[in-house]
């Protein structure tokens, strides 16, 4: 086990160009991720939970304010940092076997080490029997494993997720939630995680960031104090799980004022 990343941002506002002006996505947004903690984002629609996880991964340069890794200001995607895009068909190469794809993240080390970091990554998602097999070869929900055993393999620190399980059918997105979080039992890498699902994100999170309707900024932080482990059927039958449900639900949807 090894301590995972902290990630900060401060005063952060990015807009992109547009007709006849600019468009502000996030404004005046700052947020502190510990290390160790699963941090999930939660916002309406198109308020700017994508362009605010490539600003923090460094795909994208905030206009104003800045991404801290461990105290270093992000400029590019950090050594540490891994991402899981929502779209896994889009981040695997259908001409590379499963390992192979996870391997390419490995590529400053010897073949022998990569390929024991590929295979064990694998095993840890479940899919050693099926190393060997391209993309096109399994379903989505094994495509979106290869895509977080890449990450693994890699030894990220901290685990930038986007949407990742938003692709996949209710009953694989429900293994999907579950193995993660064994996973980051284990392991305990920082996690910052986009979802649109309420429920999702509760049964998740150490601590749920809430973001306004774009521009995007920080409208509550809800720490979710709900048991370790957590068991899907239990831990939602709890009180607390249905009130933190209902505060996240008023939050974005109500239109409900930050307490």
């Amino acid at each position: 086990m090894f301590e995972g990343a902290t990630l900060e941002c401060r005063h952060l506002s990015k807009s992109f160009p547009s007709a006849p002006e600019s468009t502000t996505v996030i404004q005046d947004l700052s947020l502190r991720v510990q290390p160790g903690e699963f941090a999930v984002i939660l916002g309406p629609s198109g308020c700017g939970k994508t362009t605010l996880l490539r600003t923090f991964s460094g795909l994208l340069r905030p206009d104003r304010g800045e991404v801290l890794v461990d105290g270093r200001v992000v400029h590019d995607v950090p050594d540490d940092v891994g991402v899981v895009f929502q779209e896994y068909n889009k981040s695997l190469f259908p001409w590379l076997s499963l390992e192979r794809n996870v391997r390419f993240a490995l590529r400053g080390l010897d073949r022998a080490t990569a390929a024991q970091r590929a295979r064990d990554a694998l095993a840890r998602v479940g899919l050693a029997d099926s190393a060997h097999q391209y993309p096109w070869q399994v379903s989505g929900g094994m495509q979106q494993r290869t895509a977080i055993a890449r990450a693994l393999a890699h030894q990220a620190r901290l685990v930038i997720m986007d949407e990742p399980f938003a692709s996949v059918d209710a009953i694989t997105r429900i293994h999907l939630e579950v193995m993660l979080l064994d996973i980051w039992t284990e392991s305990r890498f920082s996690v910052v995680f986009v979802t649109h699902d309420i429920e999702e994100a509760v049964f998740l999170a150490d601590r749920l960031f809430v973001l306004s309707g774009r521009p995007a900024s920080l409208k509550e932080e809800i720490t979710v104090t709900l048991p370790r482990p957590r068991d899907l059927l239990t831990t939602k039958a709890l009180p607390l799980f249905q009130q933190l449900r209902e505060r996240a639900f008023r939050l974005i949807e109500g239109g409900e004022q930050a307490s």
